[in-house]
């Protein structure tokens, strides 16, 4: 399908010039198409940049948080949180789940205002799923915090961003991979104690 690959050509060439060095004539030849048939696809290069956002990025998120909740719904609160998190560790090392990470790193401080909103709304509905089943467990009394179930999210999963920036990137060193997963480890056993009623 053409509208595929000029998403798989696009995220080749962002992470080789760059957002702003990627031309959409570059593209369209790239992807074997007219610079004026490439304008069929996407309205322009910002389009492009959501799209591939959509395909991979926070929407990918959201739907493996909820394939998680919905396979693991039988099993304690305490274990669904490991559940989300060894899953989310484990894609982390997918080669284009960790090309579109490096991206959305390196071309972060050069997005419109359009793109960073819709970043943020398309993170916000990732976390959606999460946000609602910790809501529904403040409700049964299972989660003792009283802060909103969106911070709650936010502070299970936050964190996690930032260990993967520091330790878990494709090209970081073995060192750093294991310091990584053990800091994780250590913050998920955090939430879990902080937040938890009992010993689950």
């Amino acid at each position: 399908m053409i509208k595929d690959r000029i998403l798989e050509e696009a995220l080749s060439l962002f992470l080789e010039k760059g957002y702003h060095g990627a031309s959409i004539r570059l593209l369209a030849r790239r992807v074997g198409i007219r610079g004026s048939s490439l304008y069929n696809h996407y309205q322009n290069k910002e389009a492009i940049f959501s799209a591939l956002l959509e395909k991979a990025g926070p929407q990918l998120l959201g739907m493996q948080i909820d394939q998680i909740l919905q396979q693991n719904r039988d099993q304690t609160p305490a274990e669904i949180i490991y559940a989300i998190v060894d899953q989310l560790t484990e894609n982390w090392f997918q080669e284009q789940e960790s090309r579109l990470f490096l991206l959305m790193i390196r071309e972060s401080p050069h997005y419109g205002l359009n793109v960073r909103t819709h970043v943020g709304q398309m993170i916000q509905t990732a976390l959606q799923p999460l946000t609602d089943y910790i809501e529904n467990q403040q409700i049964q009394g299972i989660i003792k915090s009283d802060f909103p179930a969106d911070f709650l999210s936010w502070q299970l999963l936050a964190p996690l961003a930032n260990l993967r920036i520091n330790y878990l990137l494709p090209n970081s060193s073995p060192e750093d991979k294991s310091k990584g997963r053990k800091l994780i480890s250590l913050h998920v056993d955090y939430y879990i104690k902080r937040n938890l009623i009992g010993d689950e």
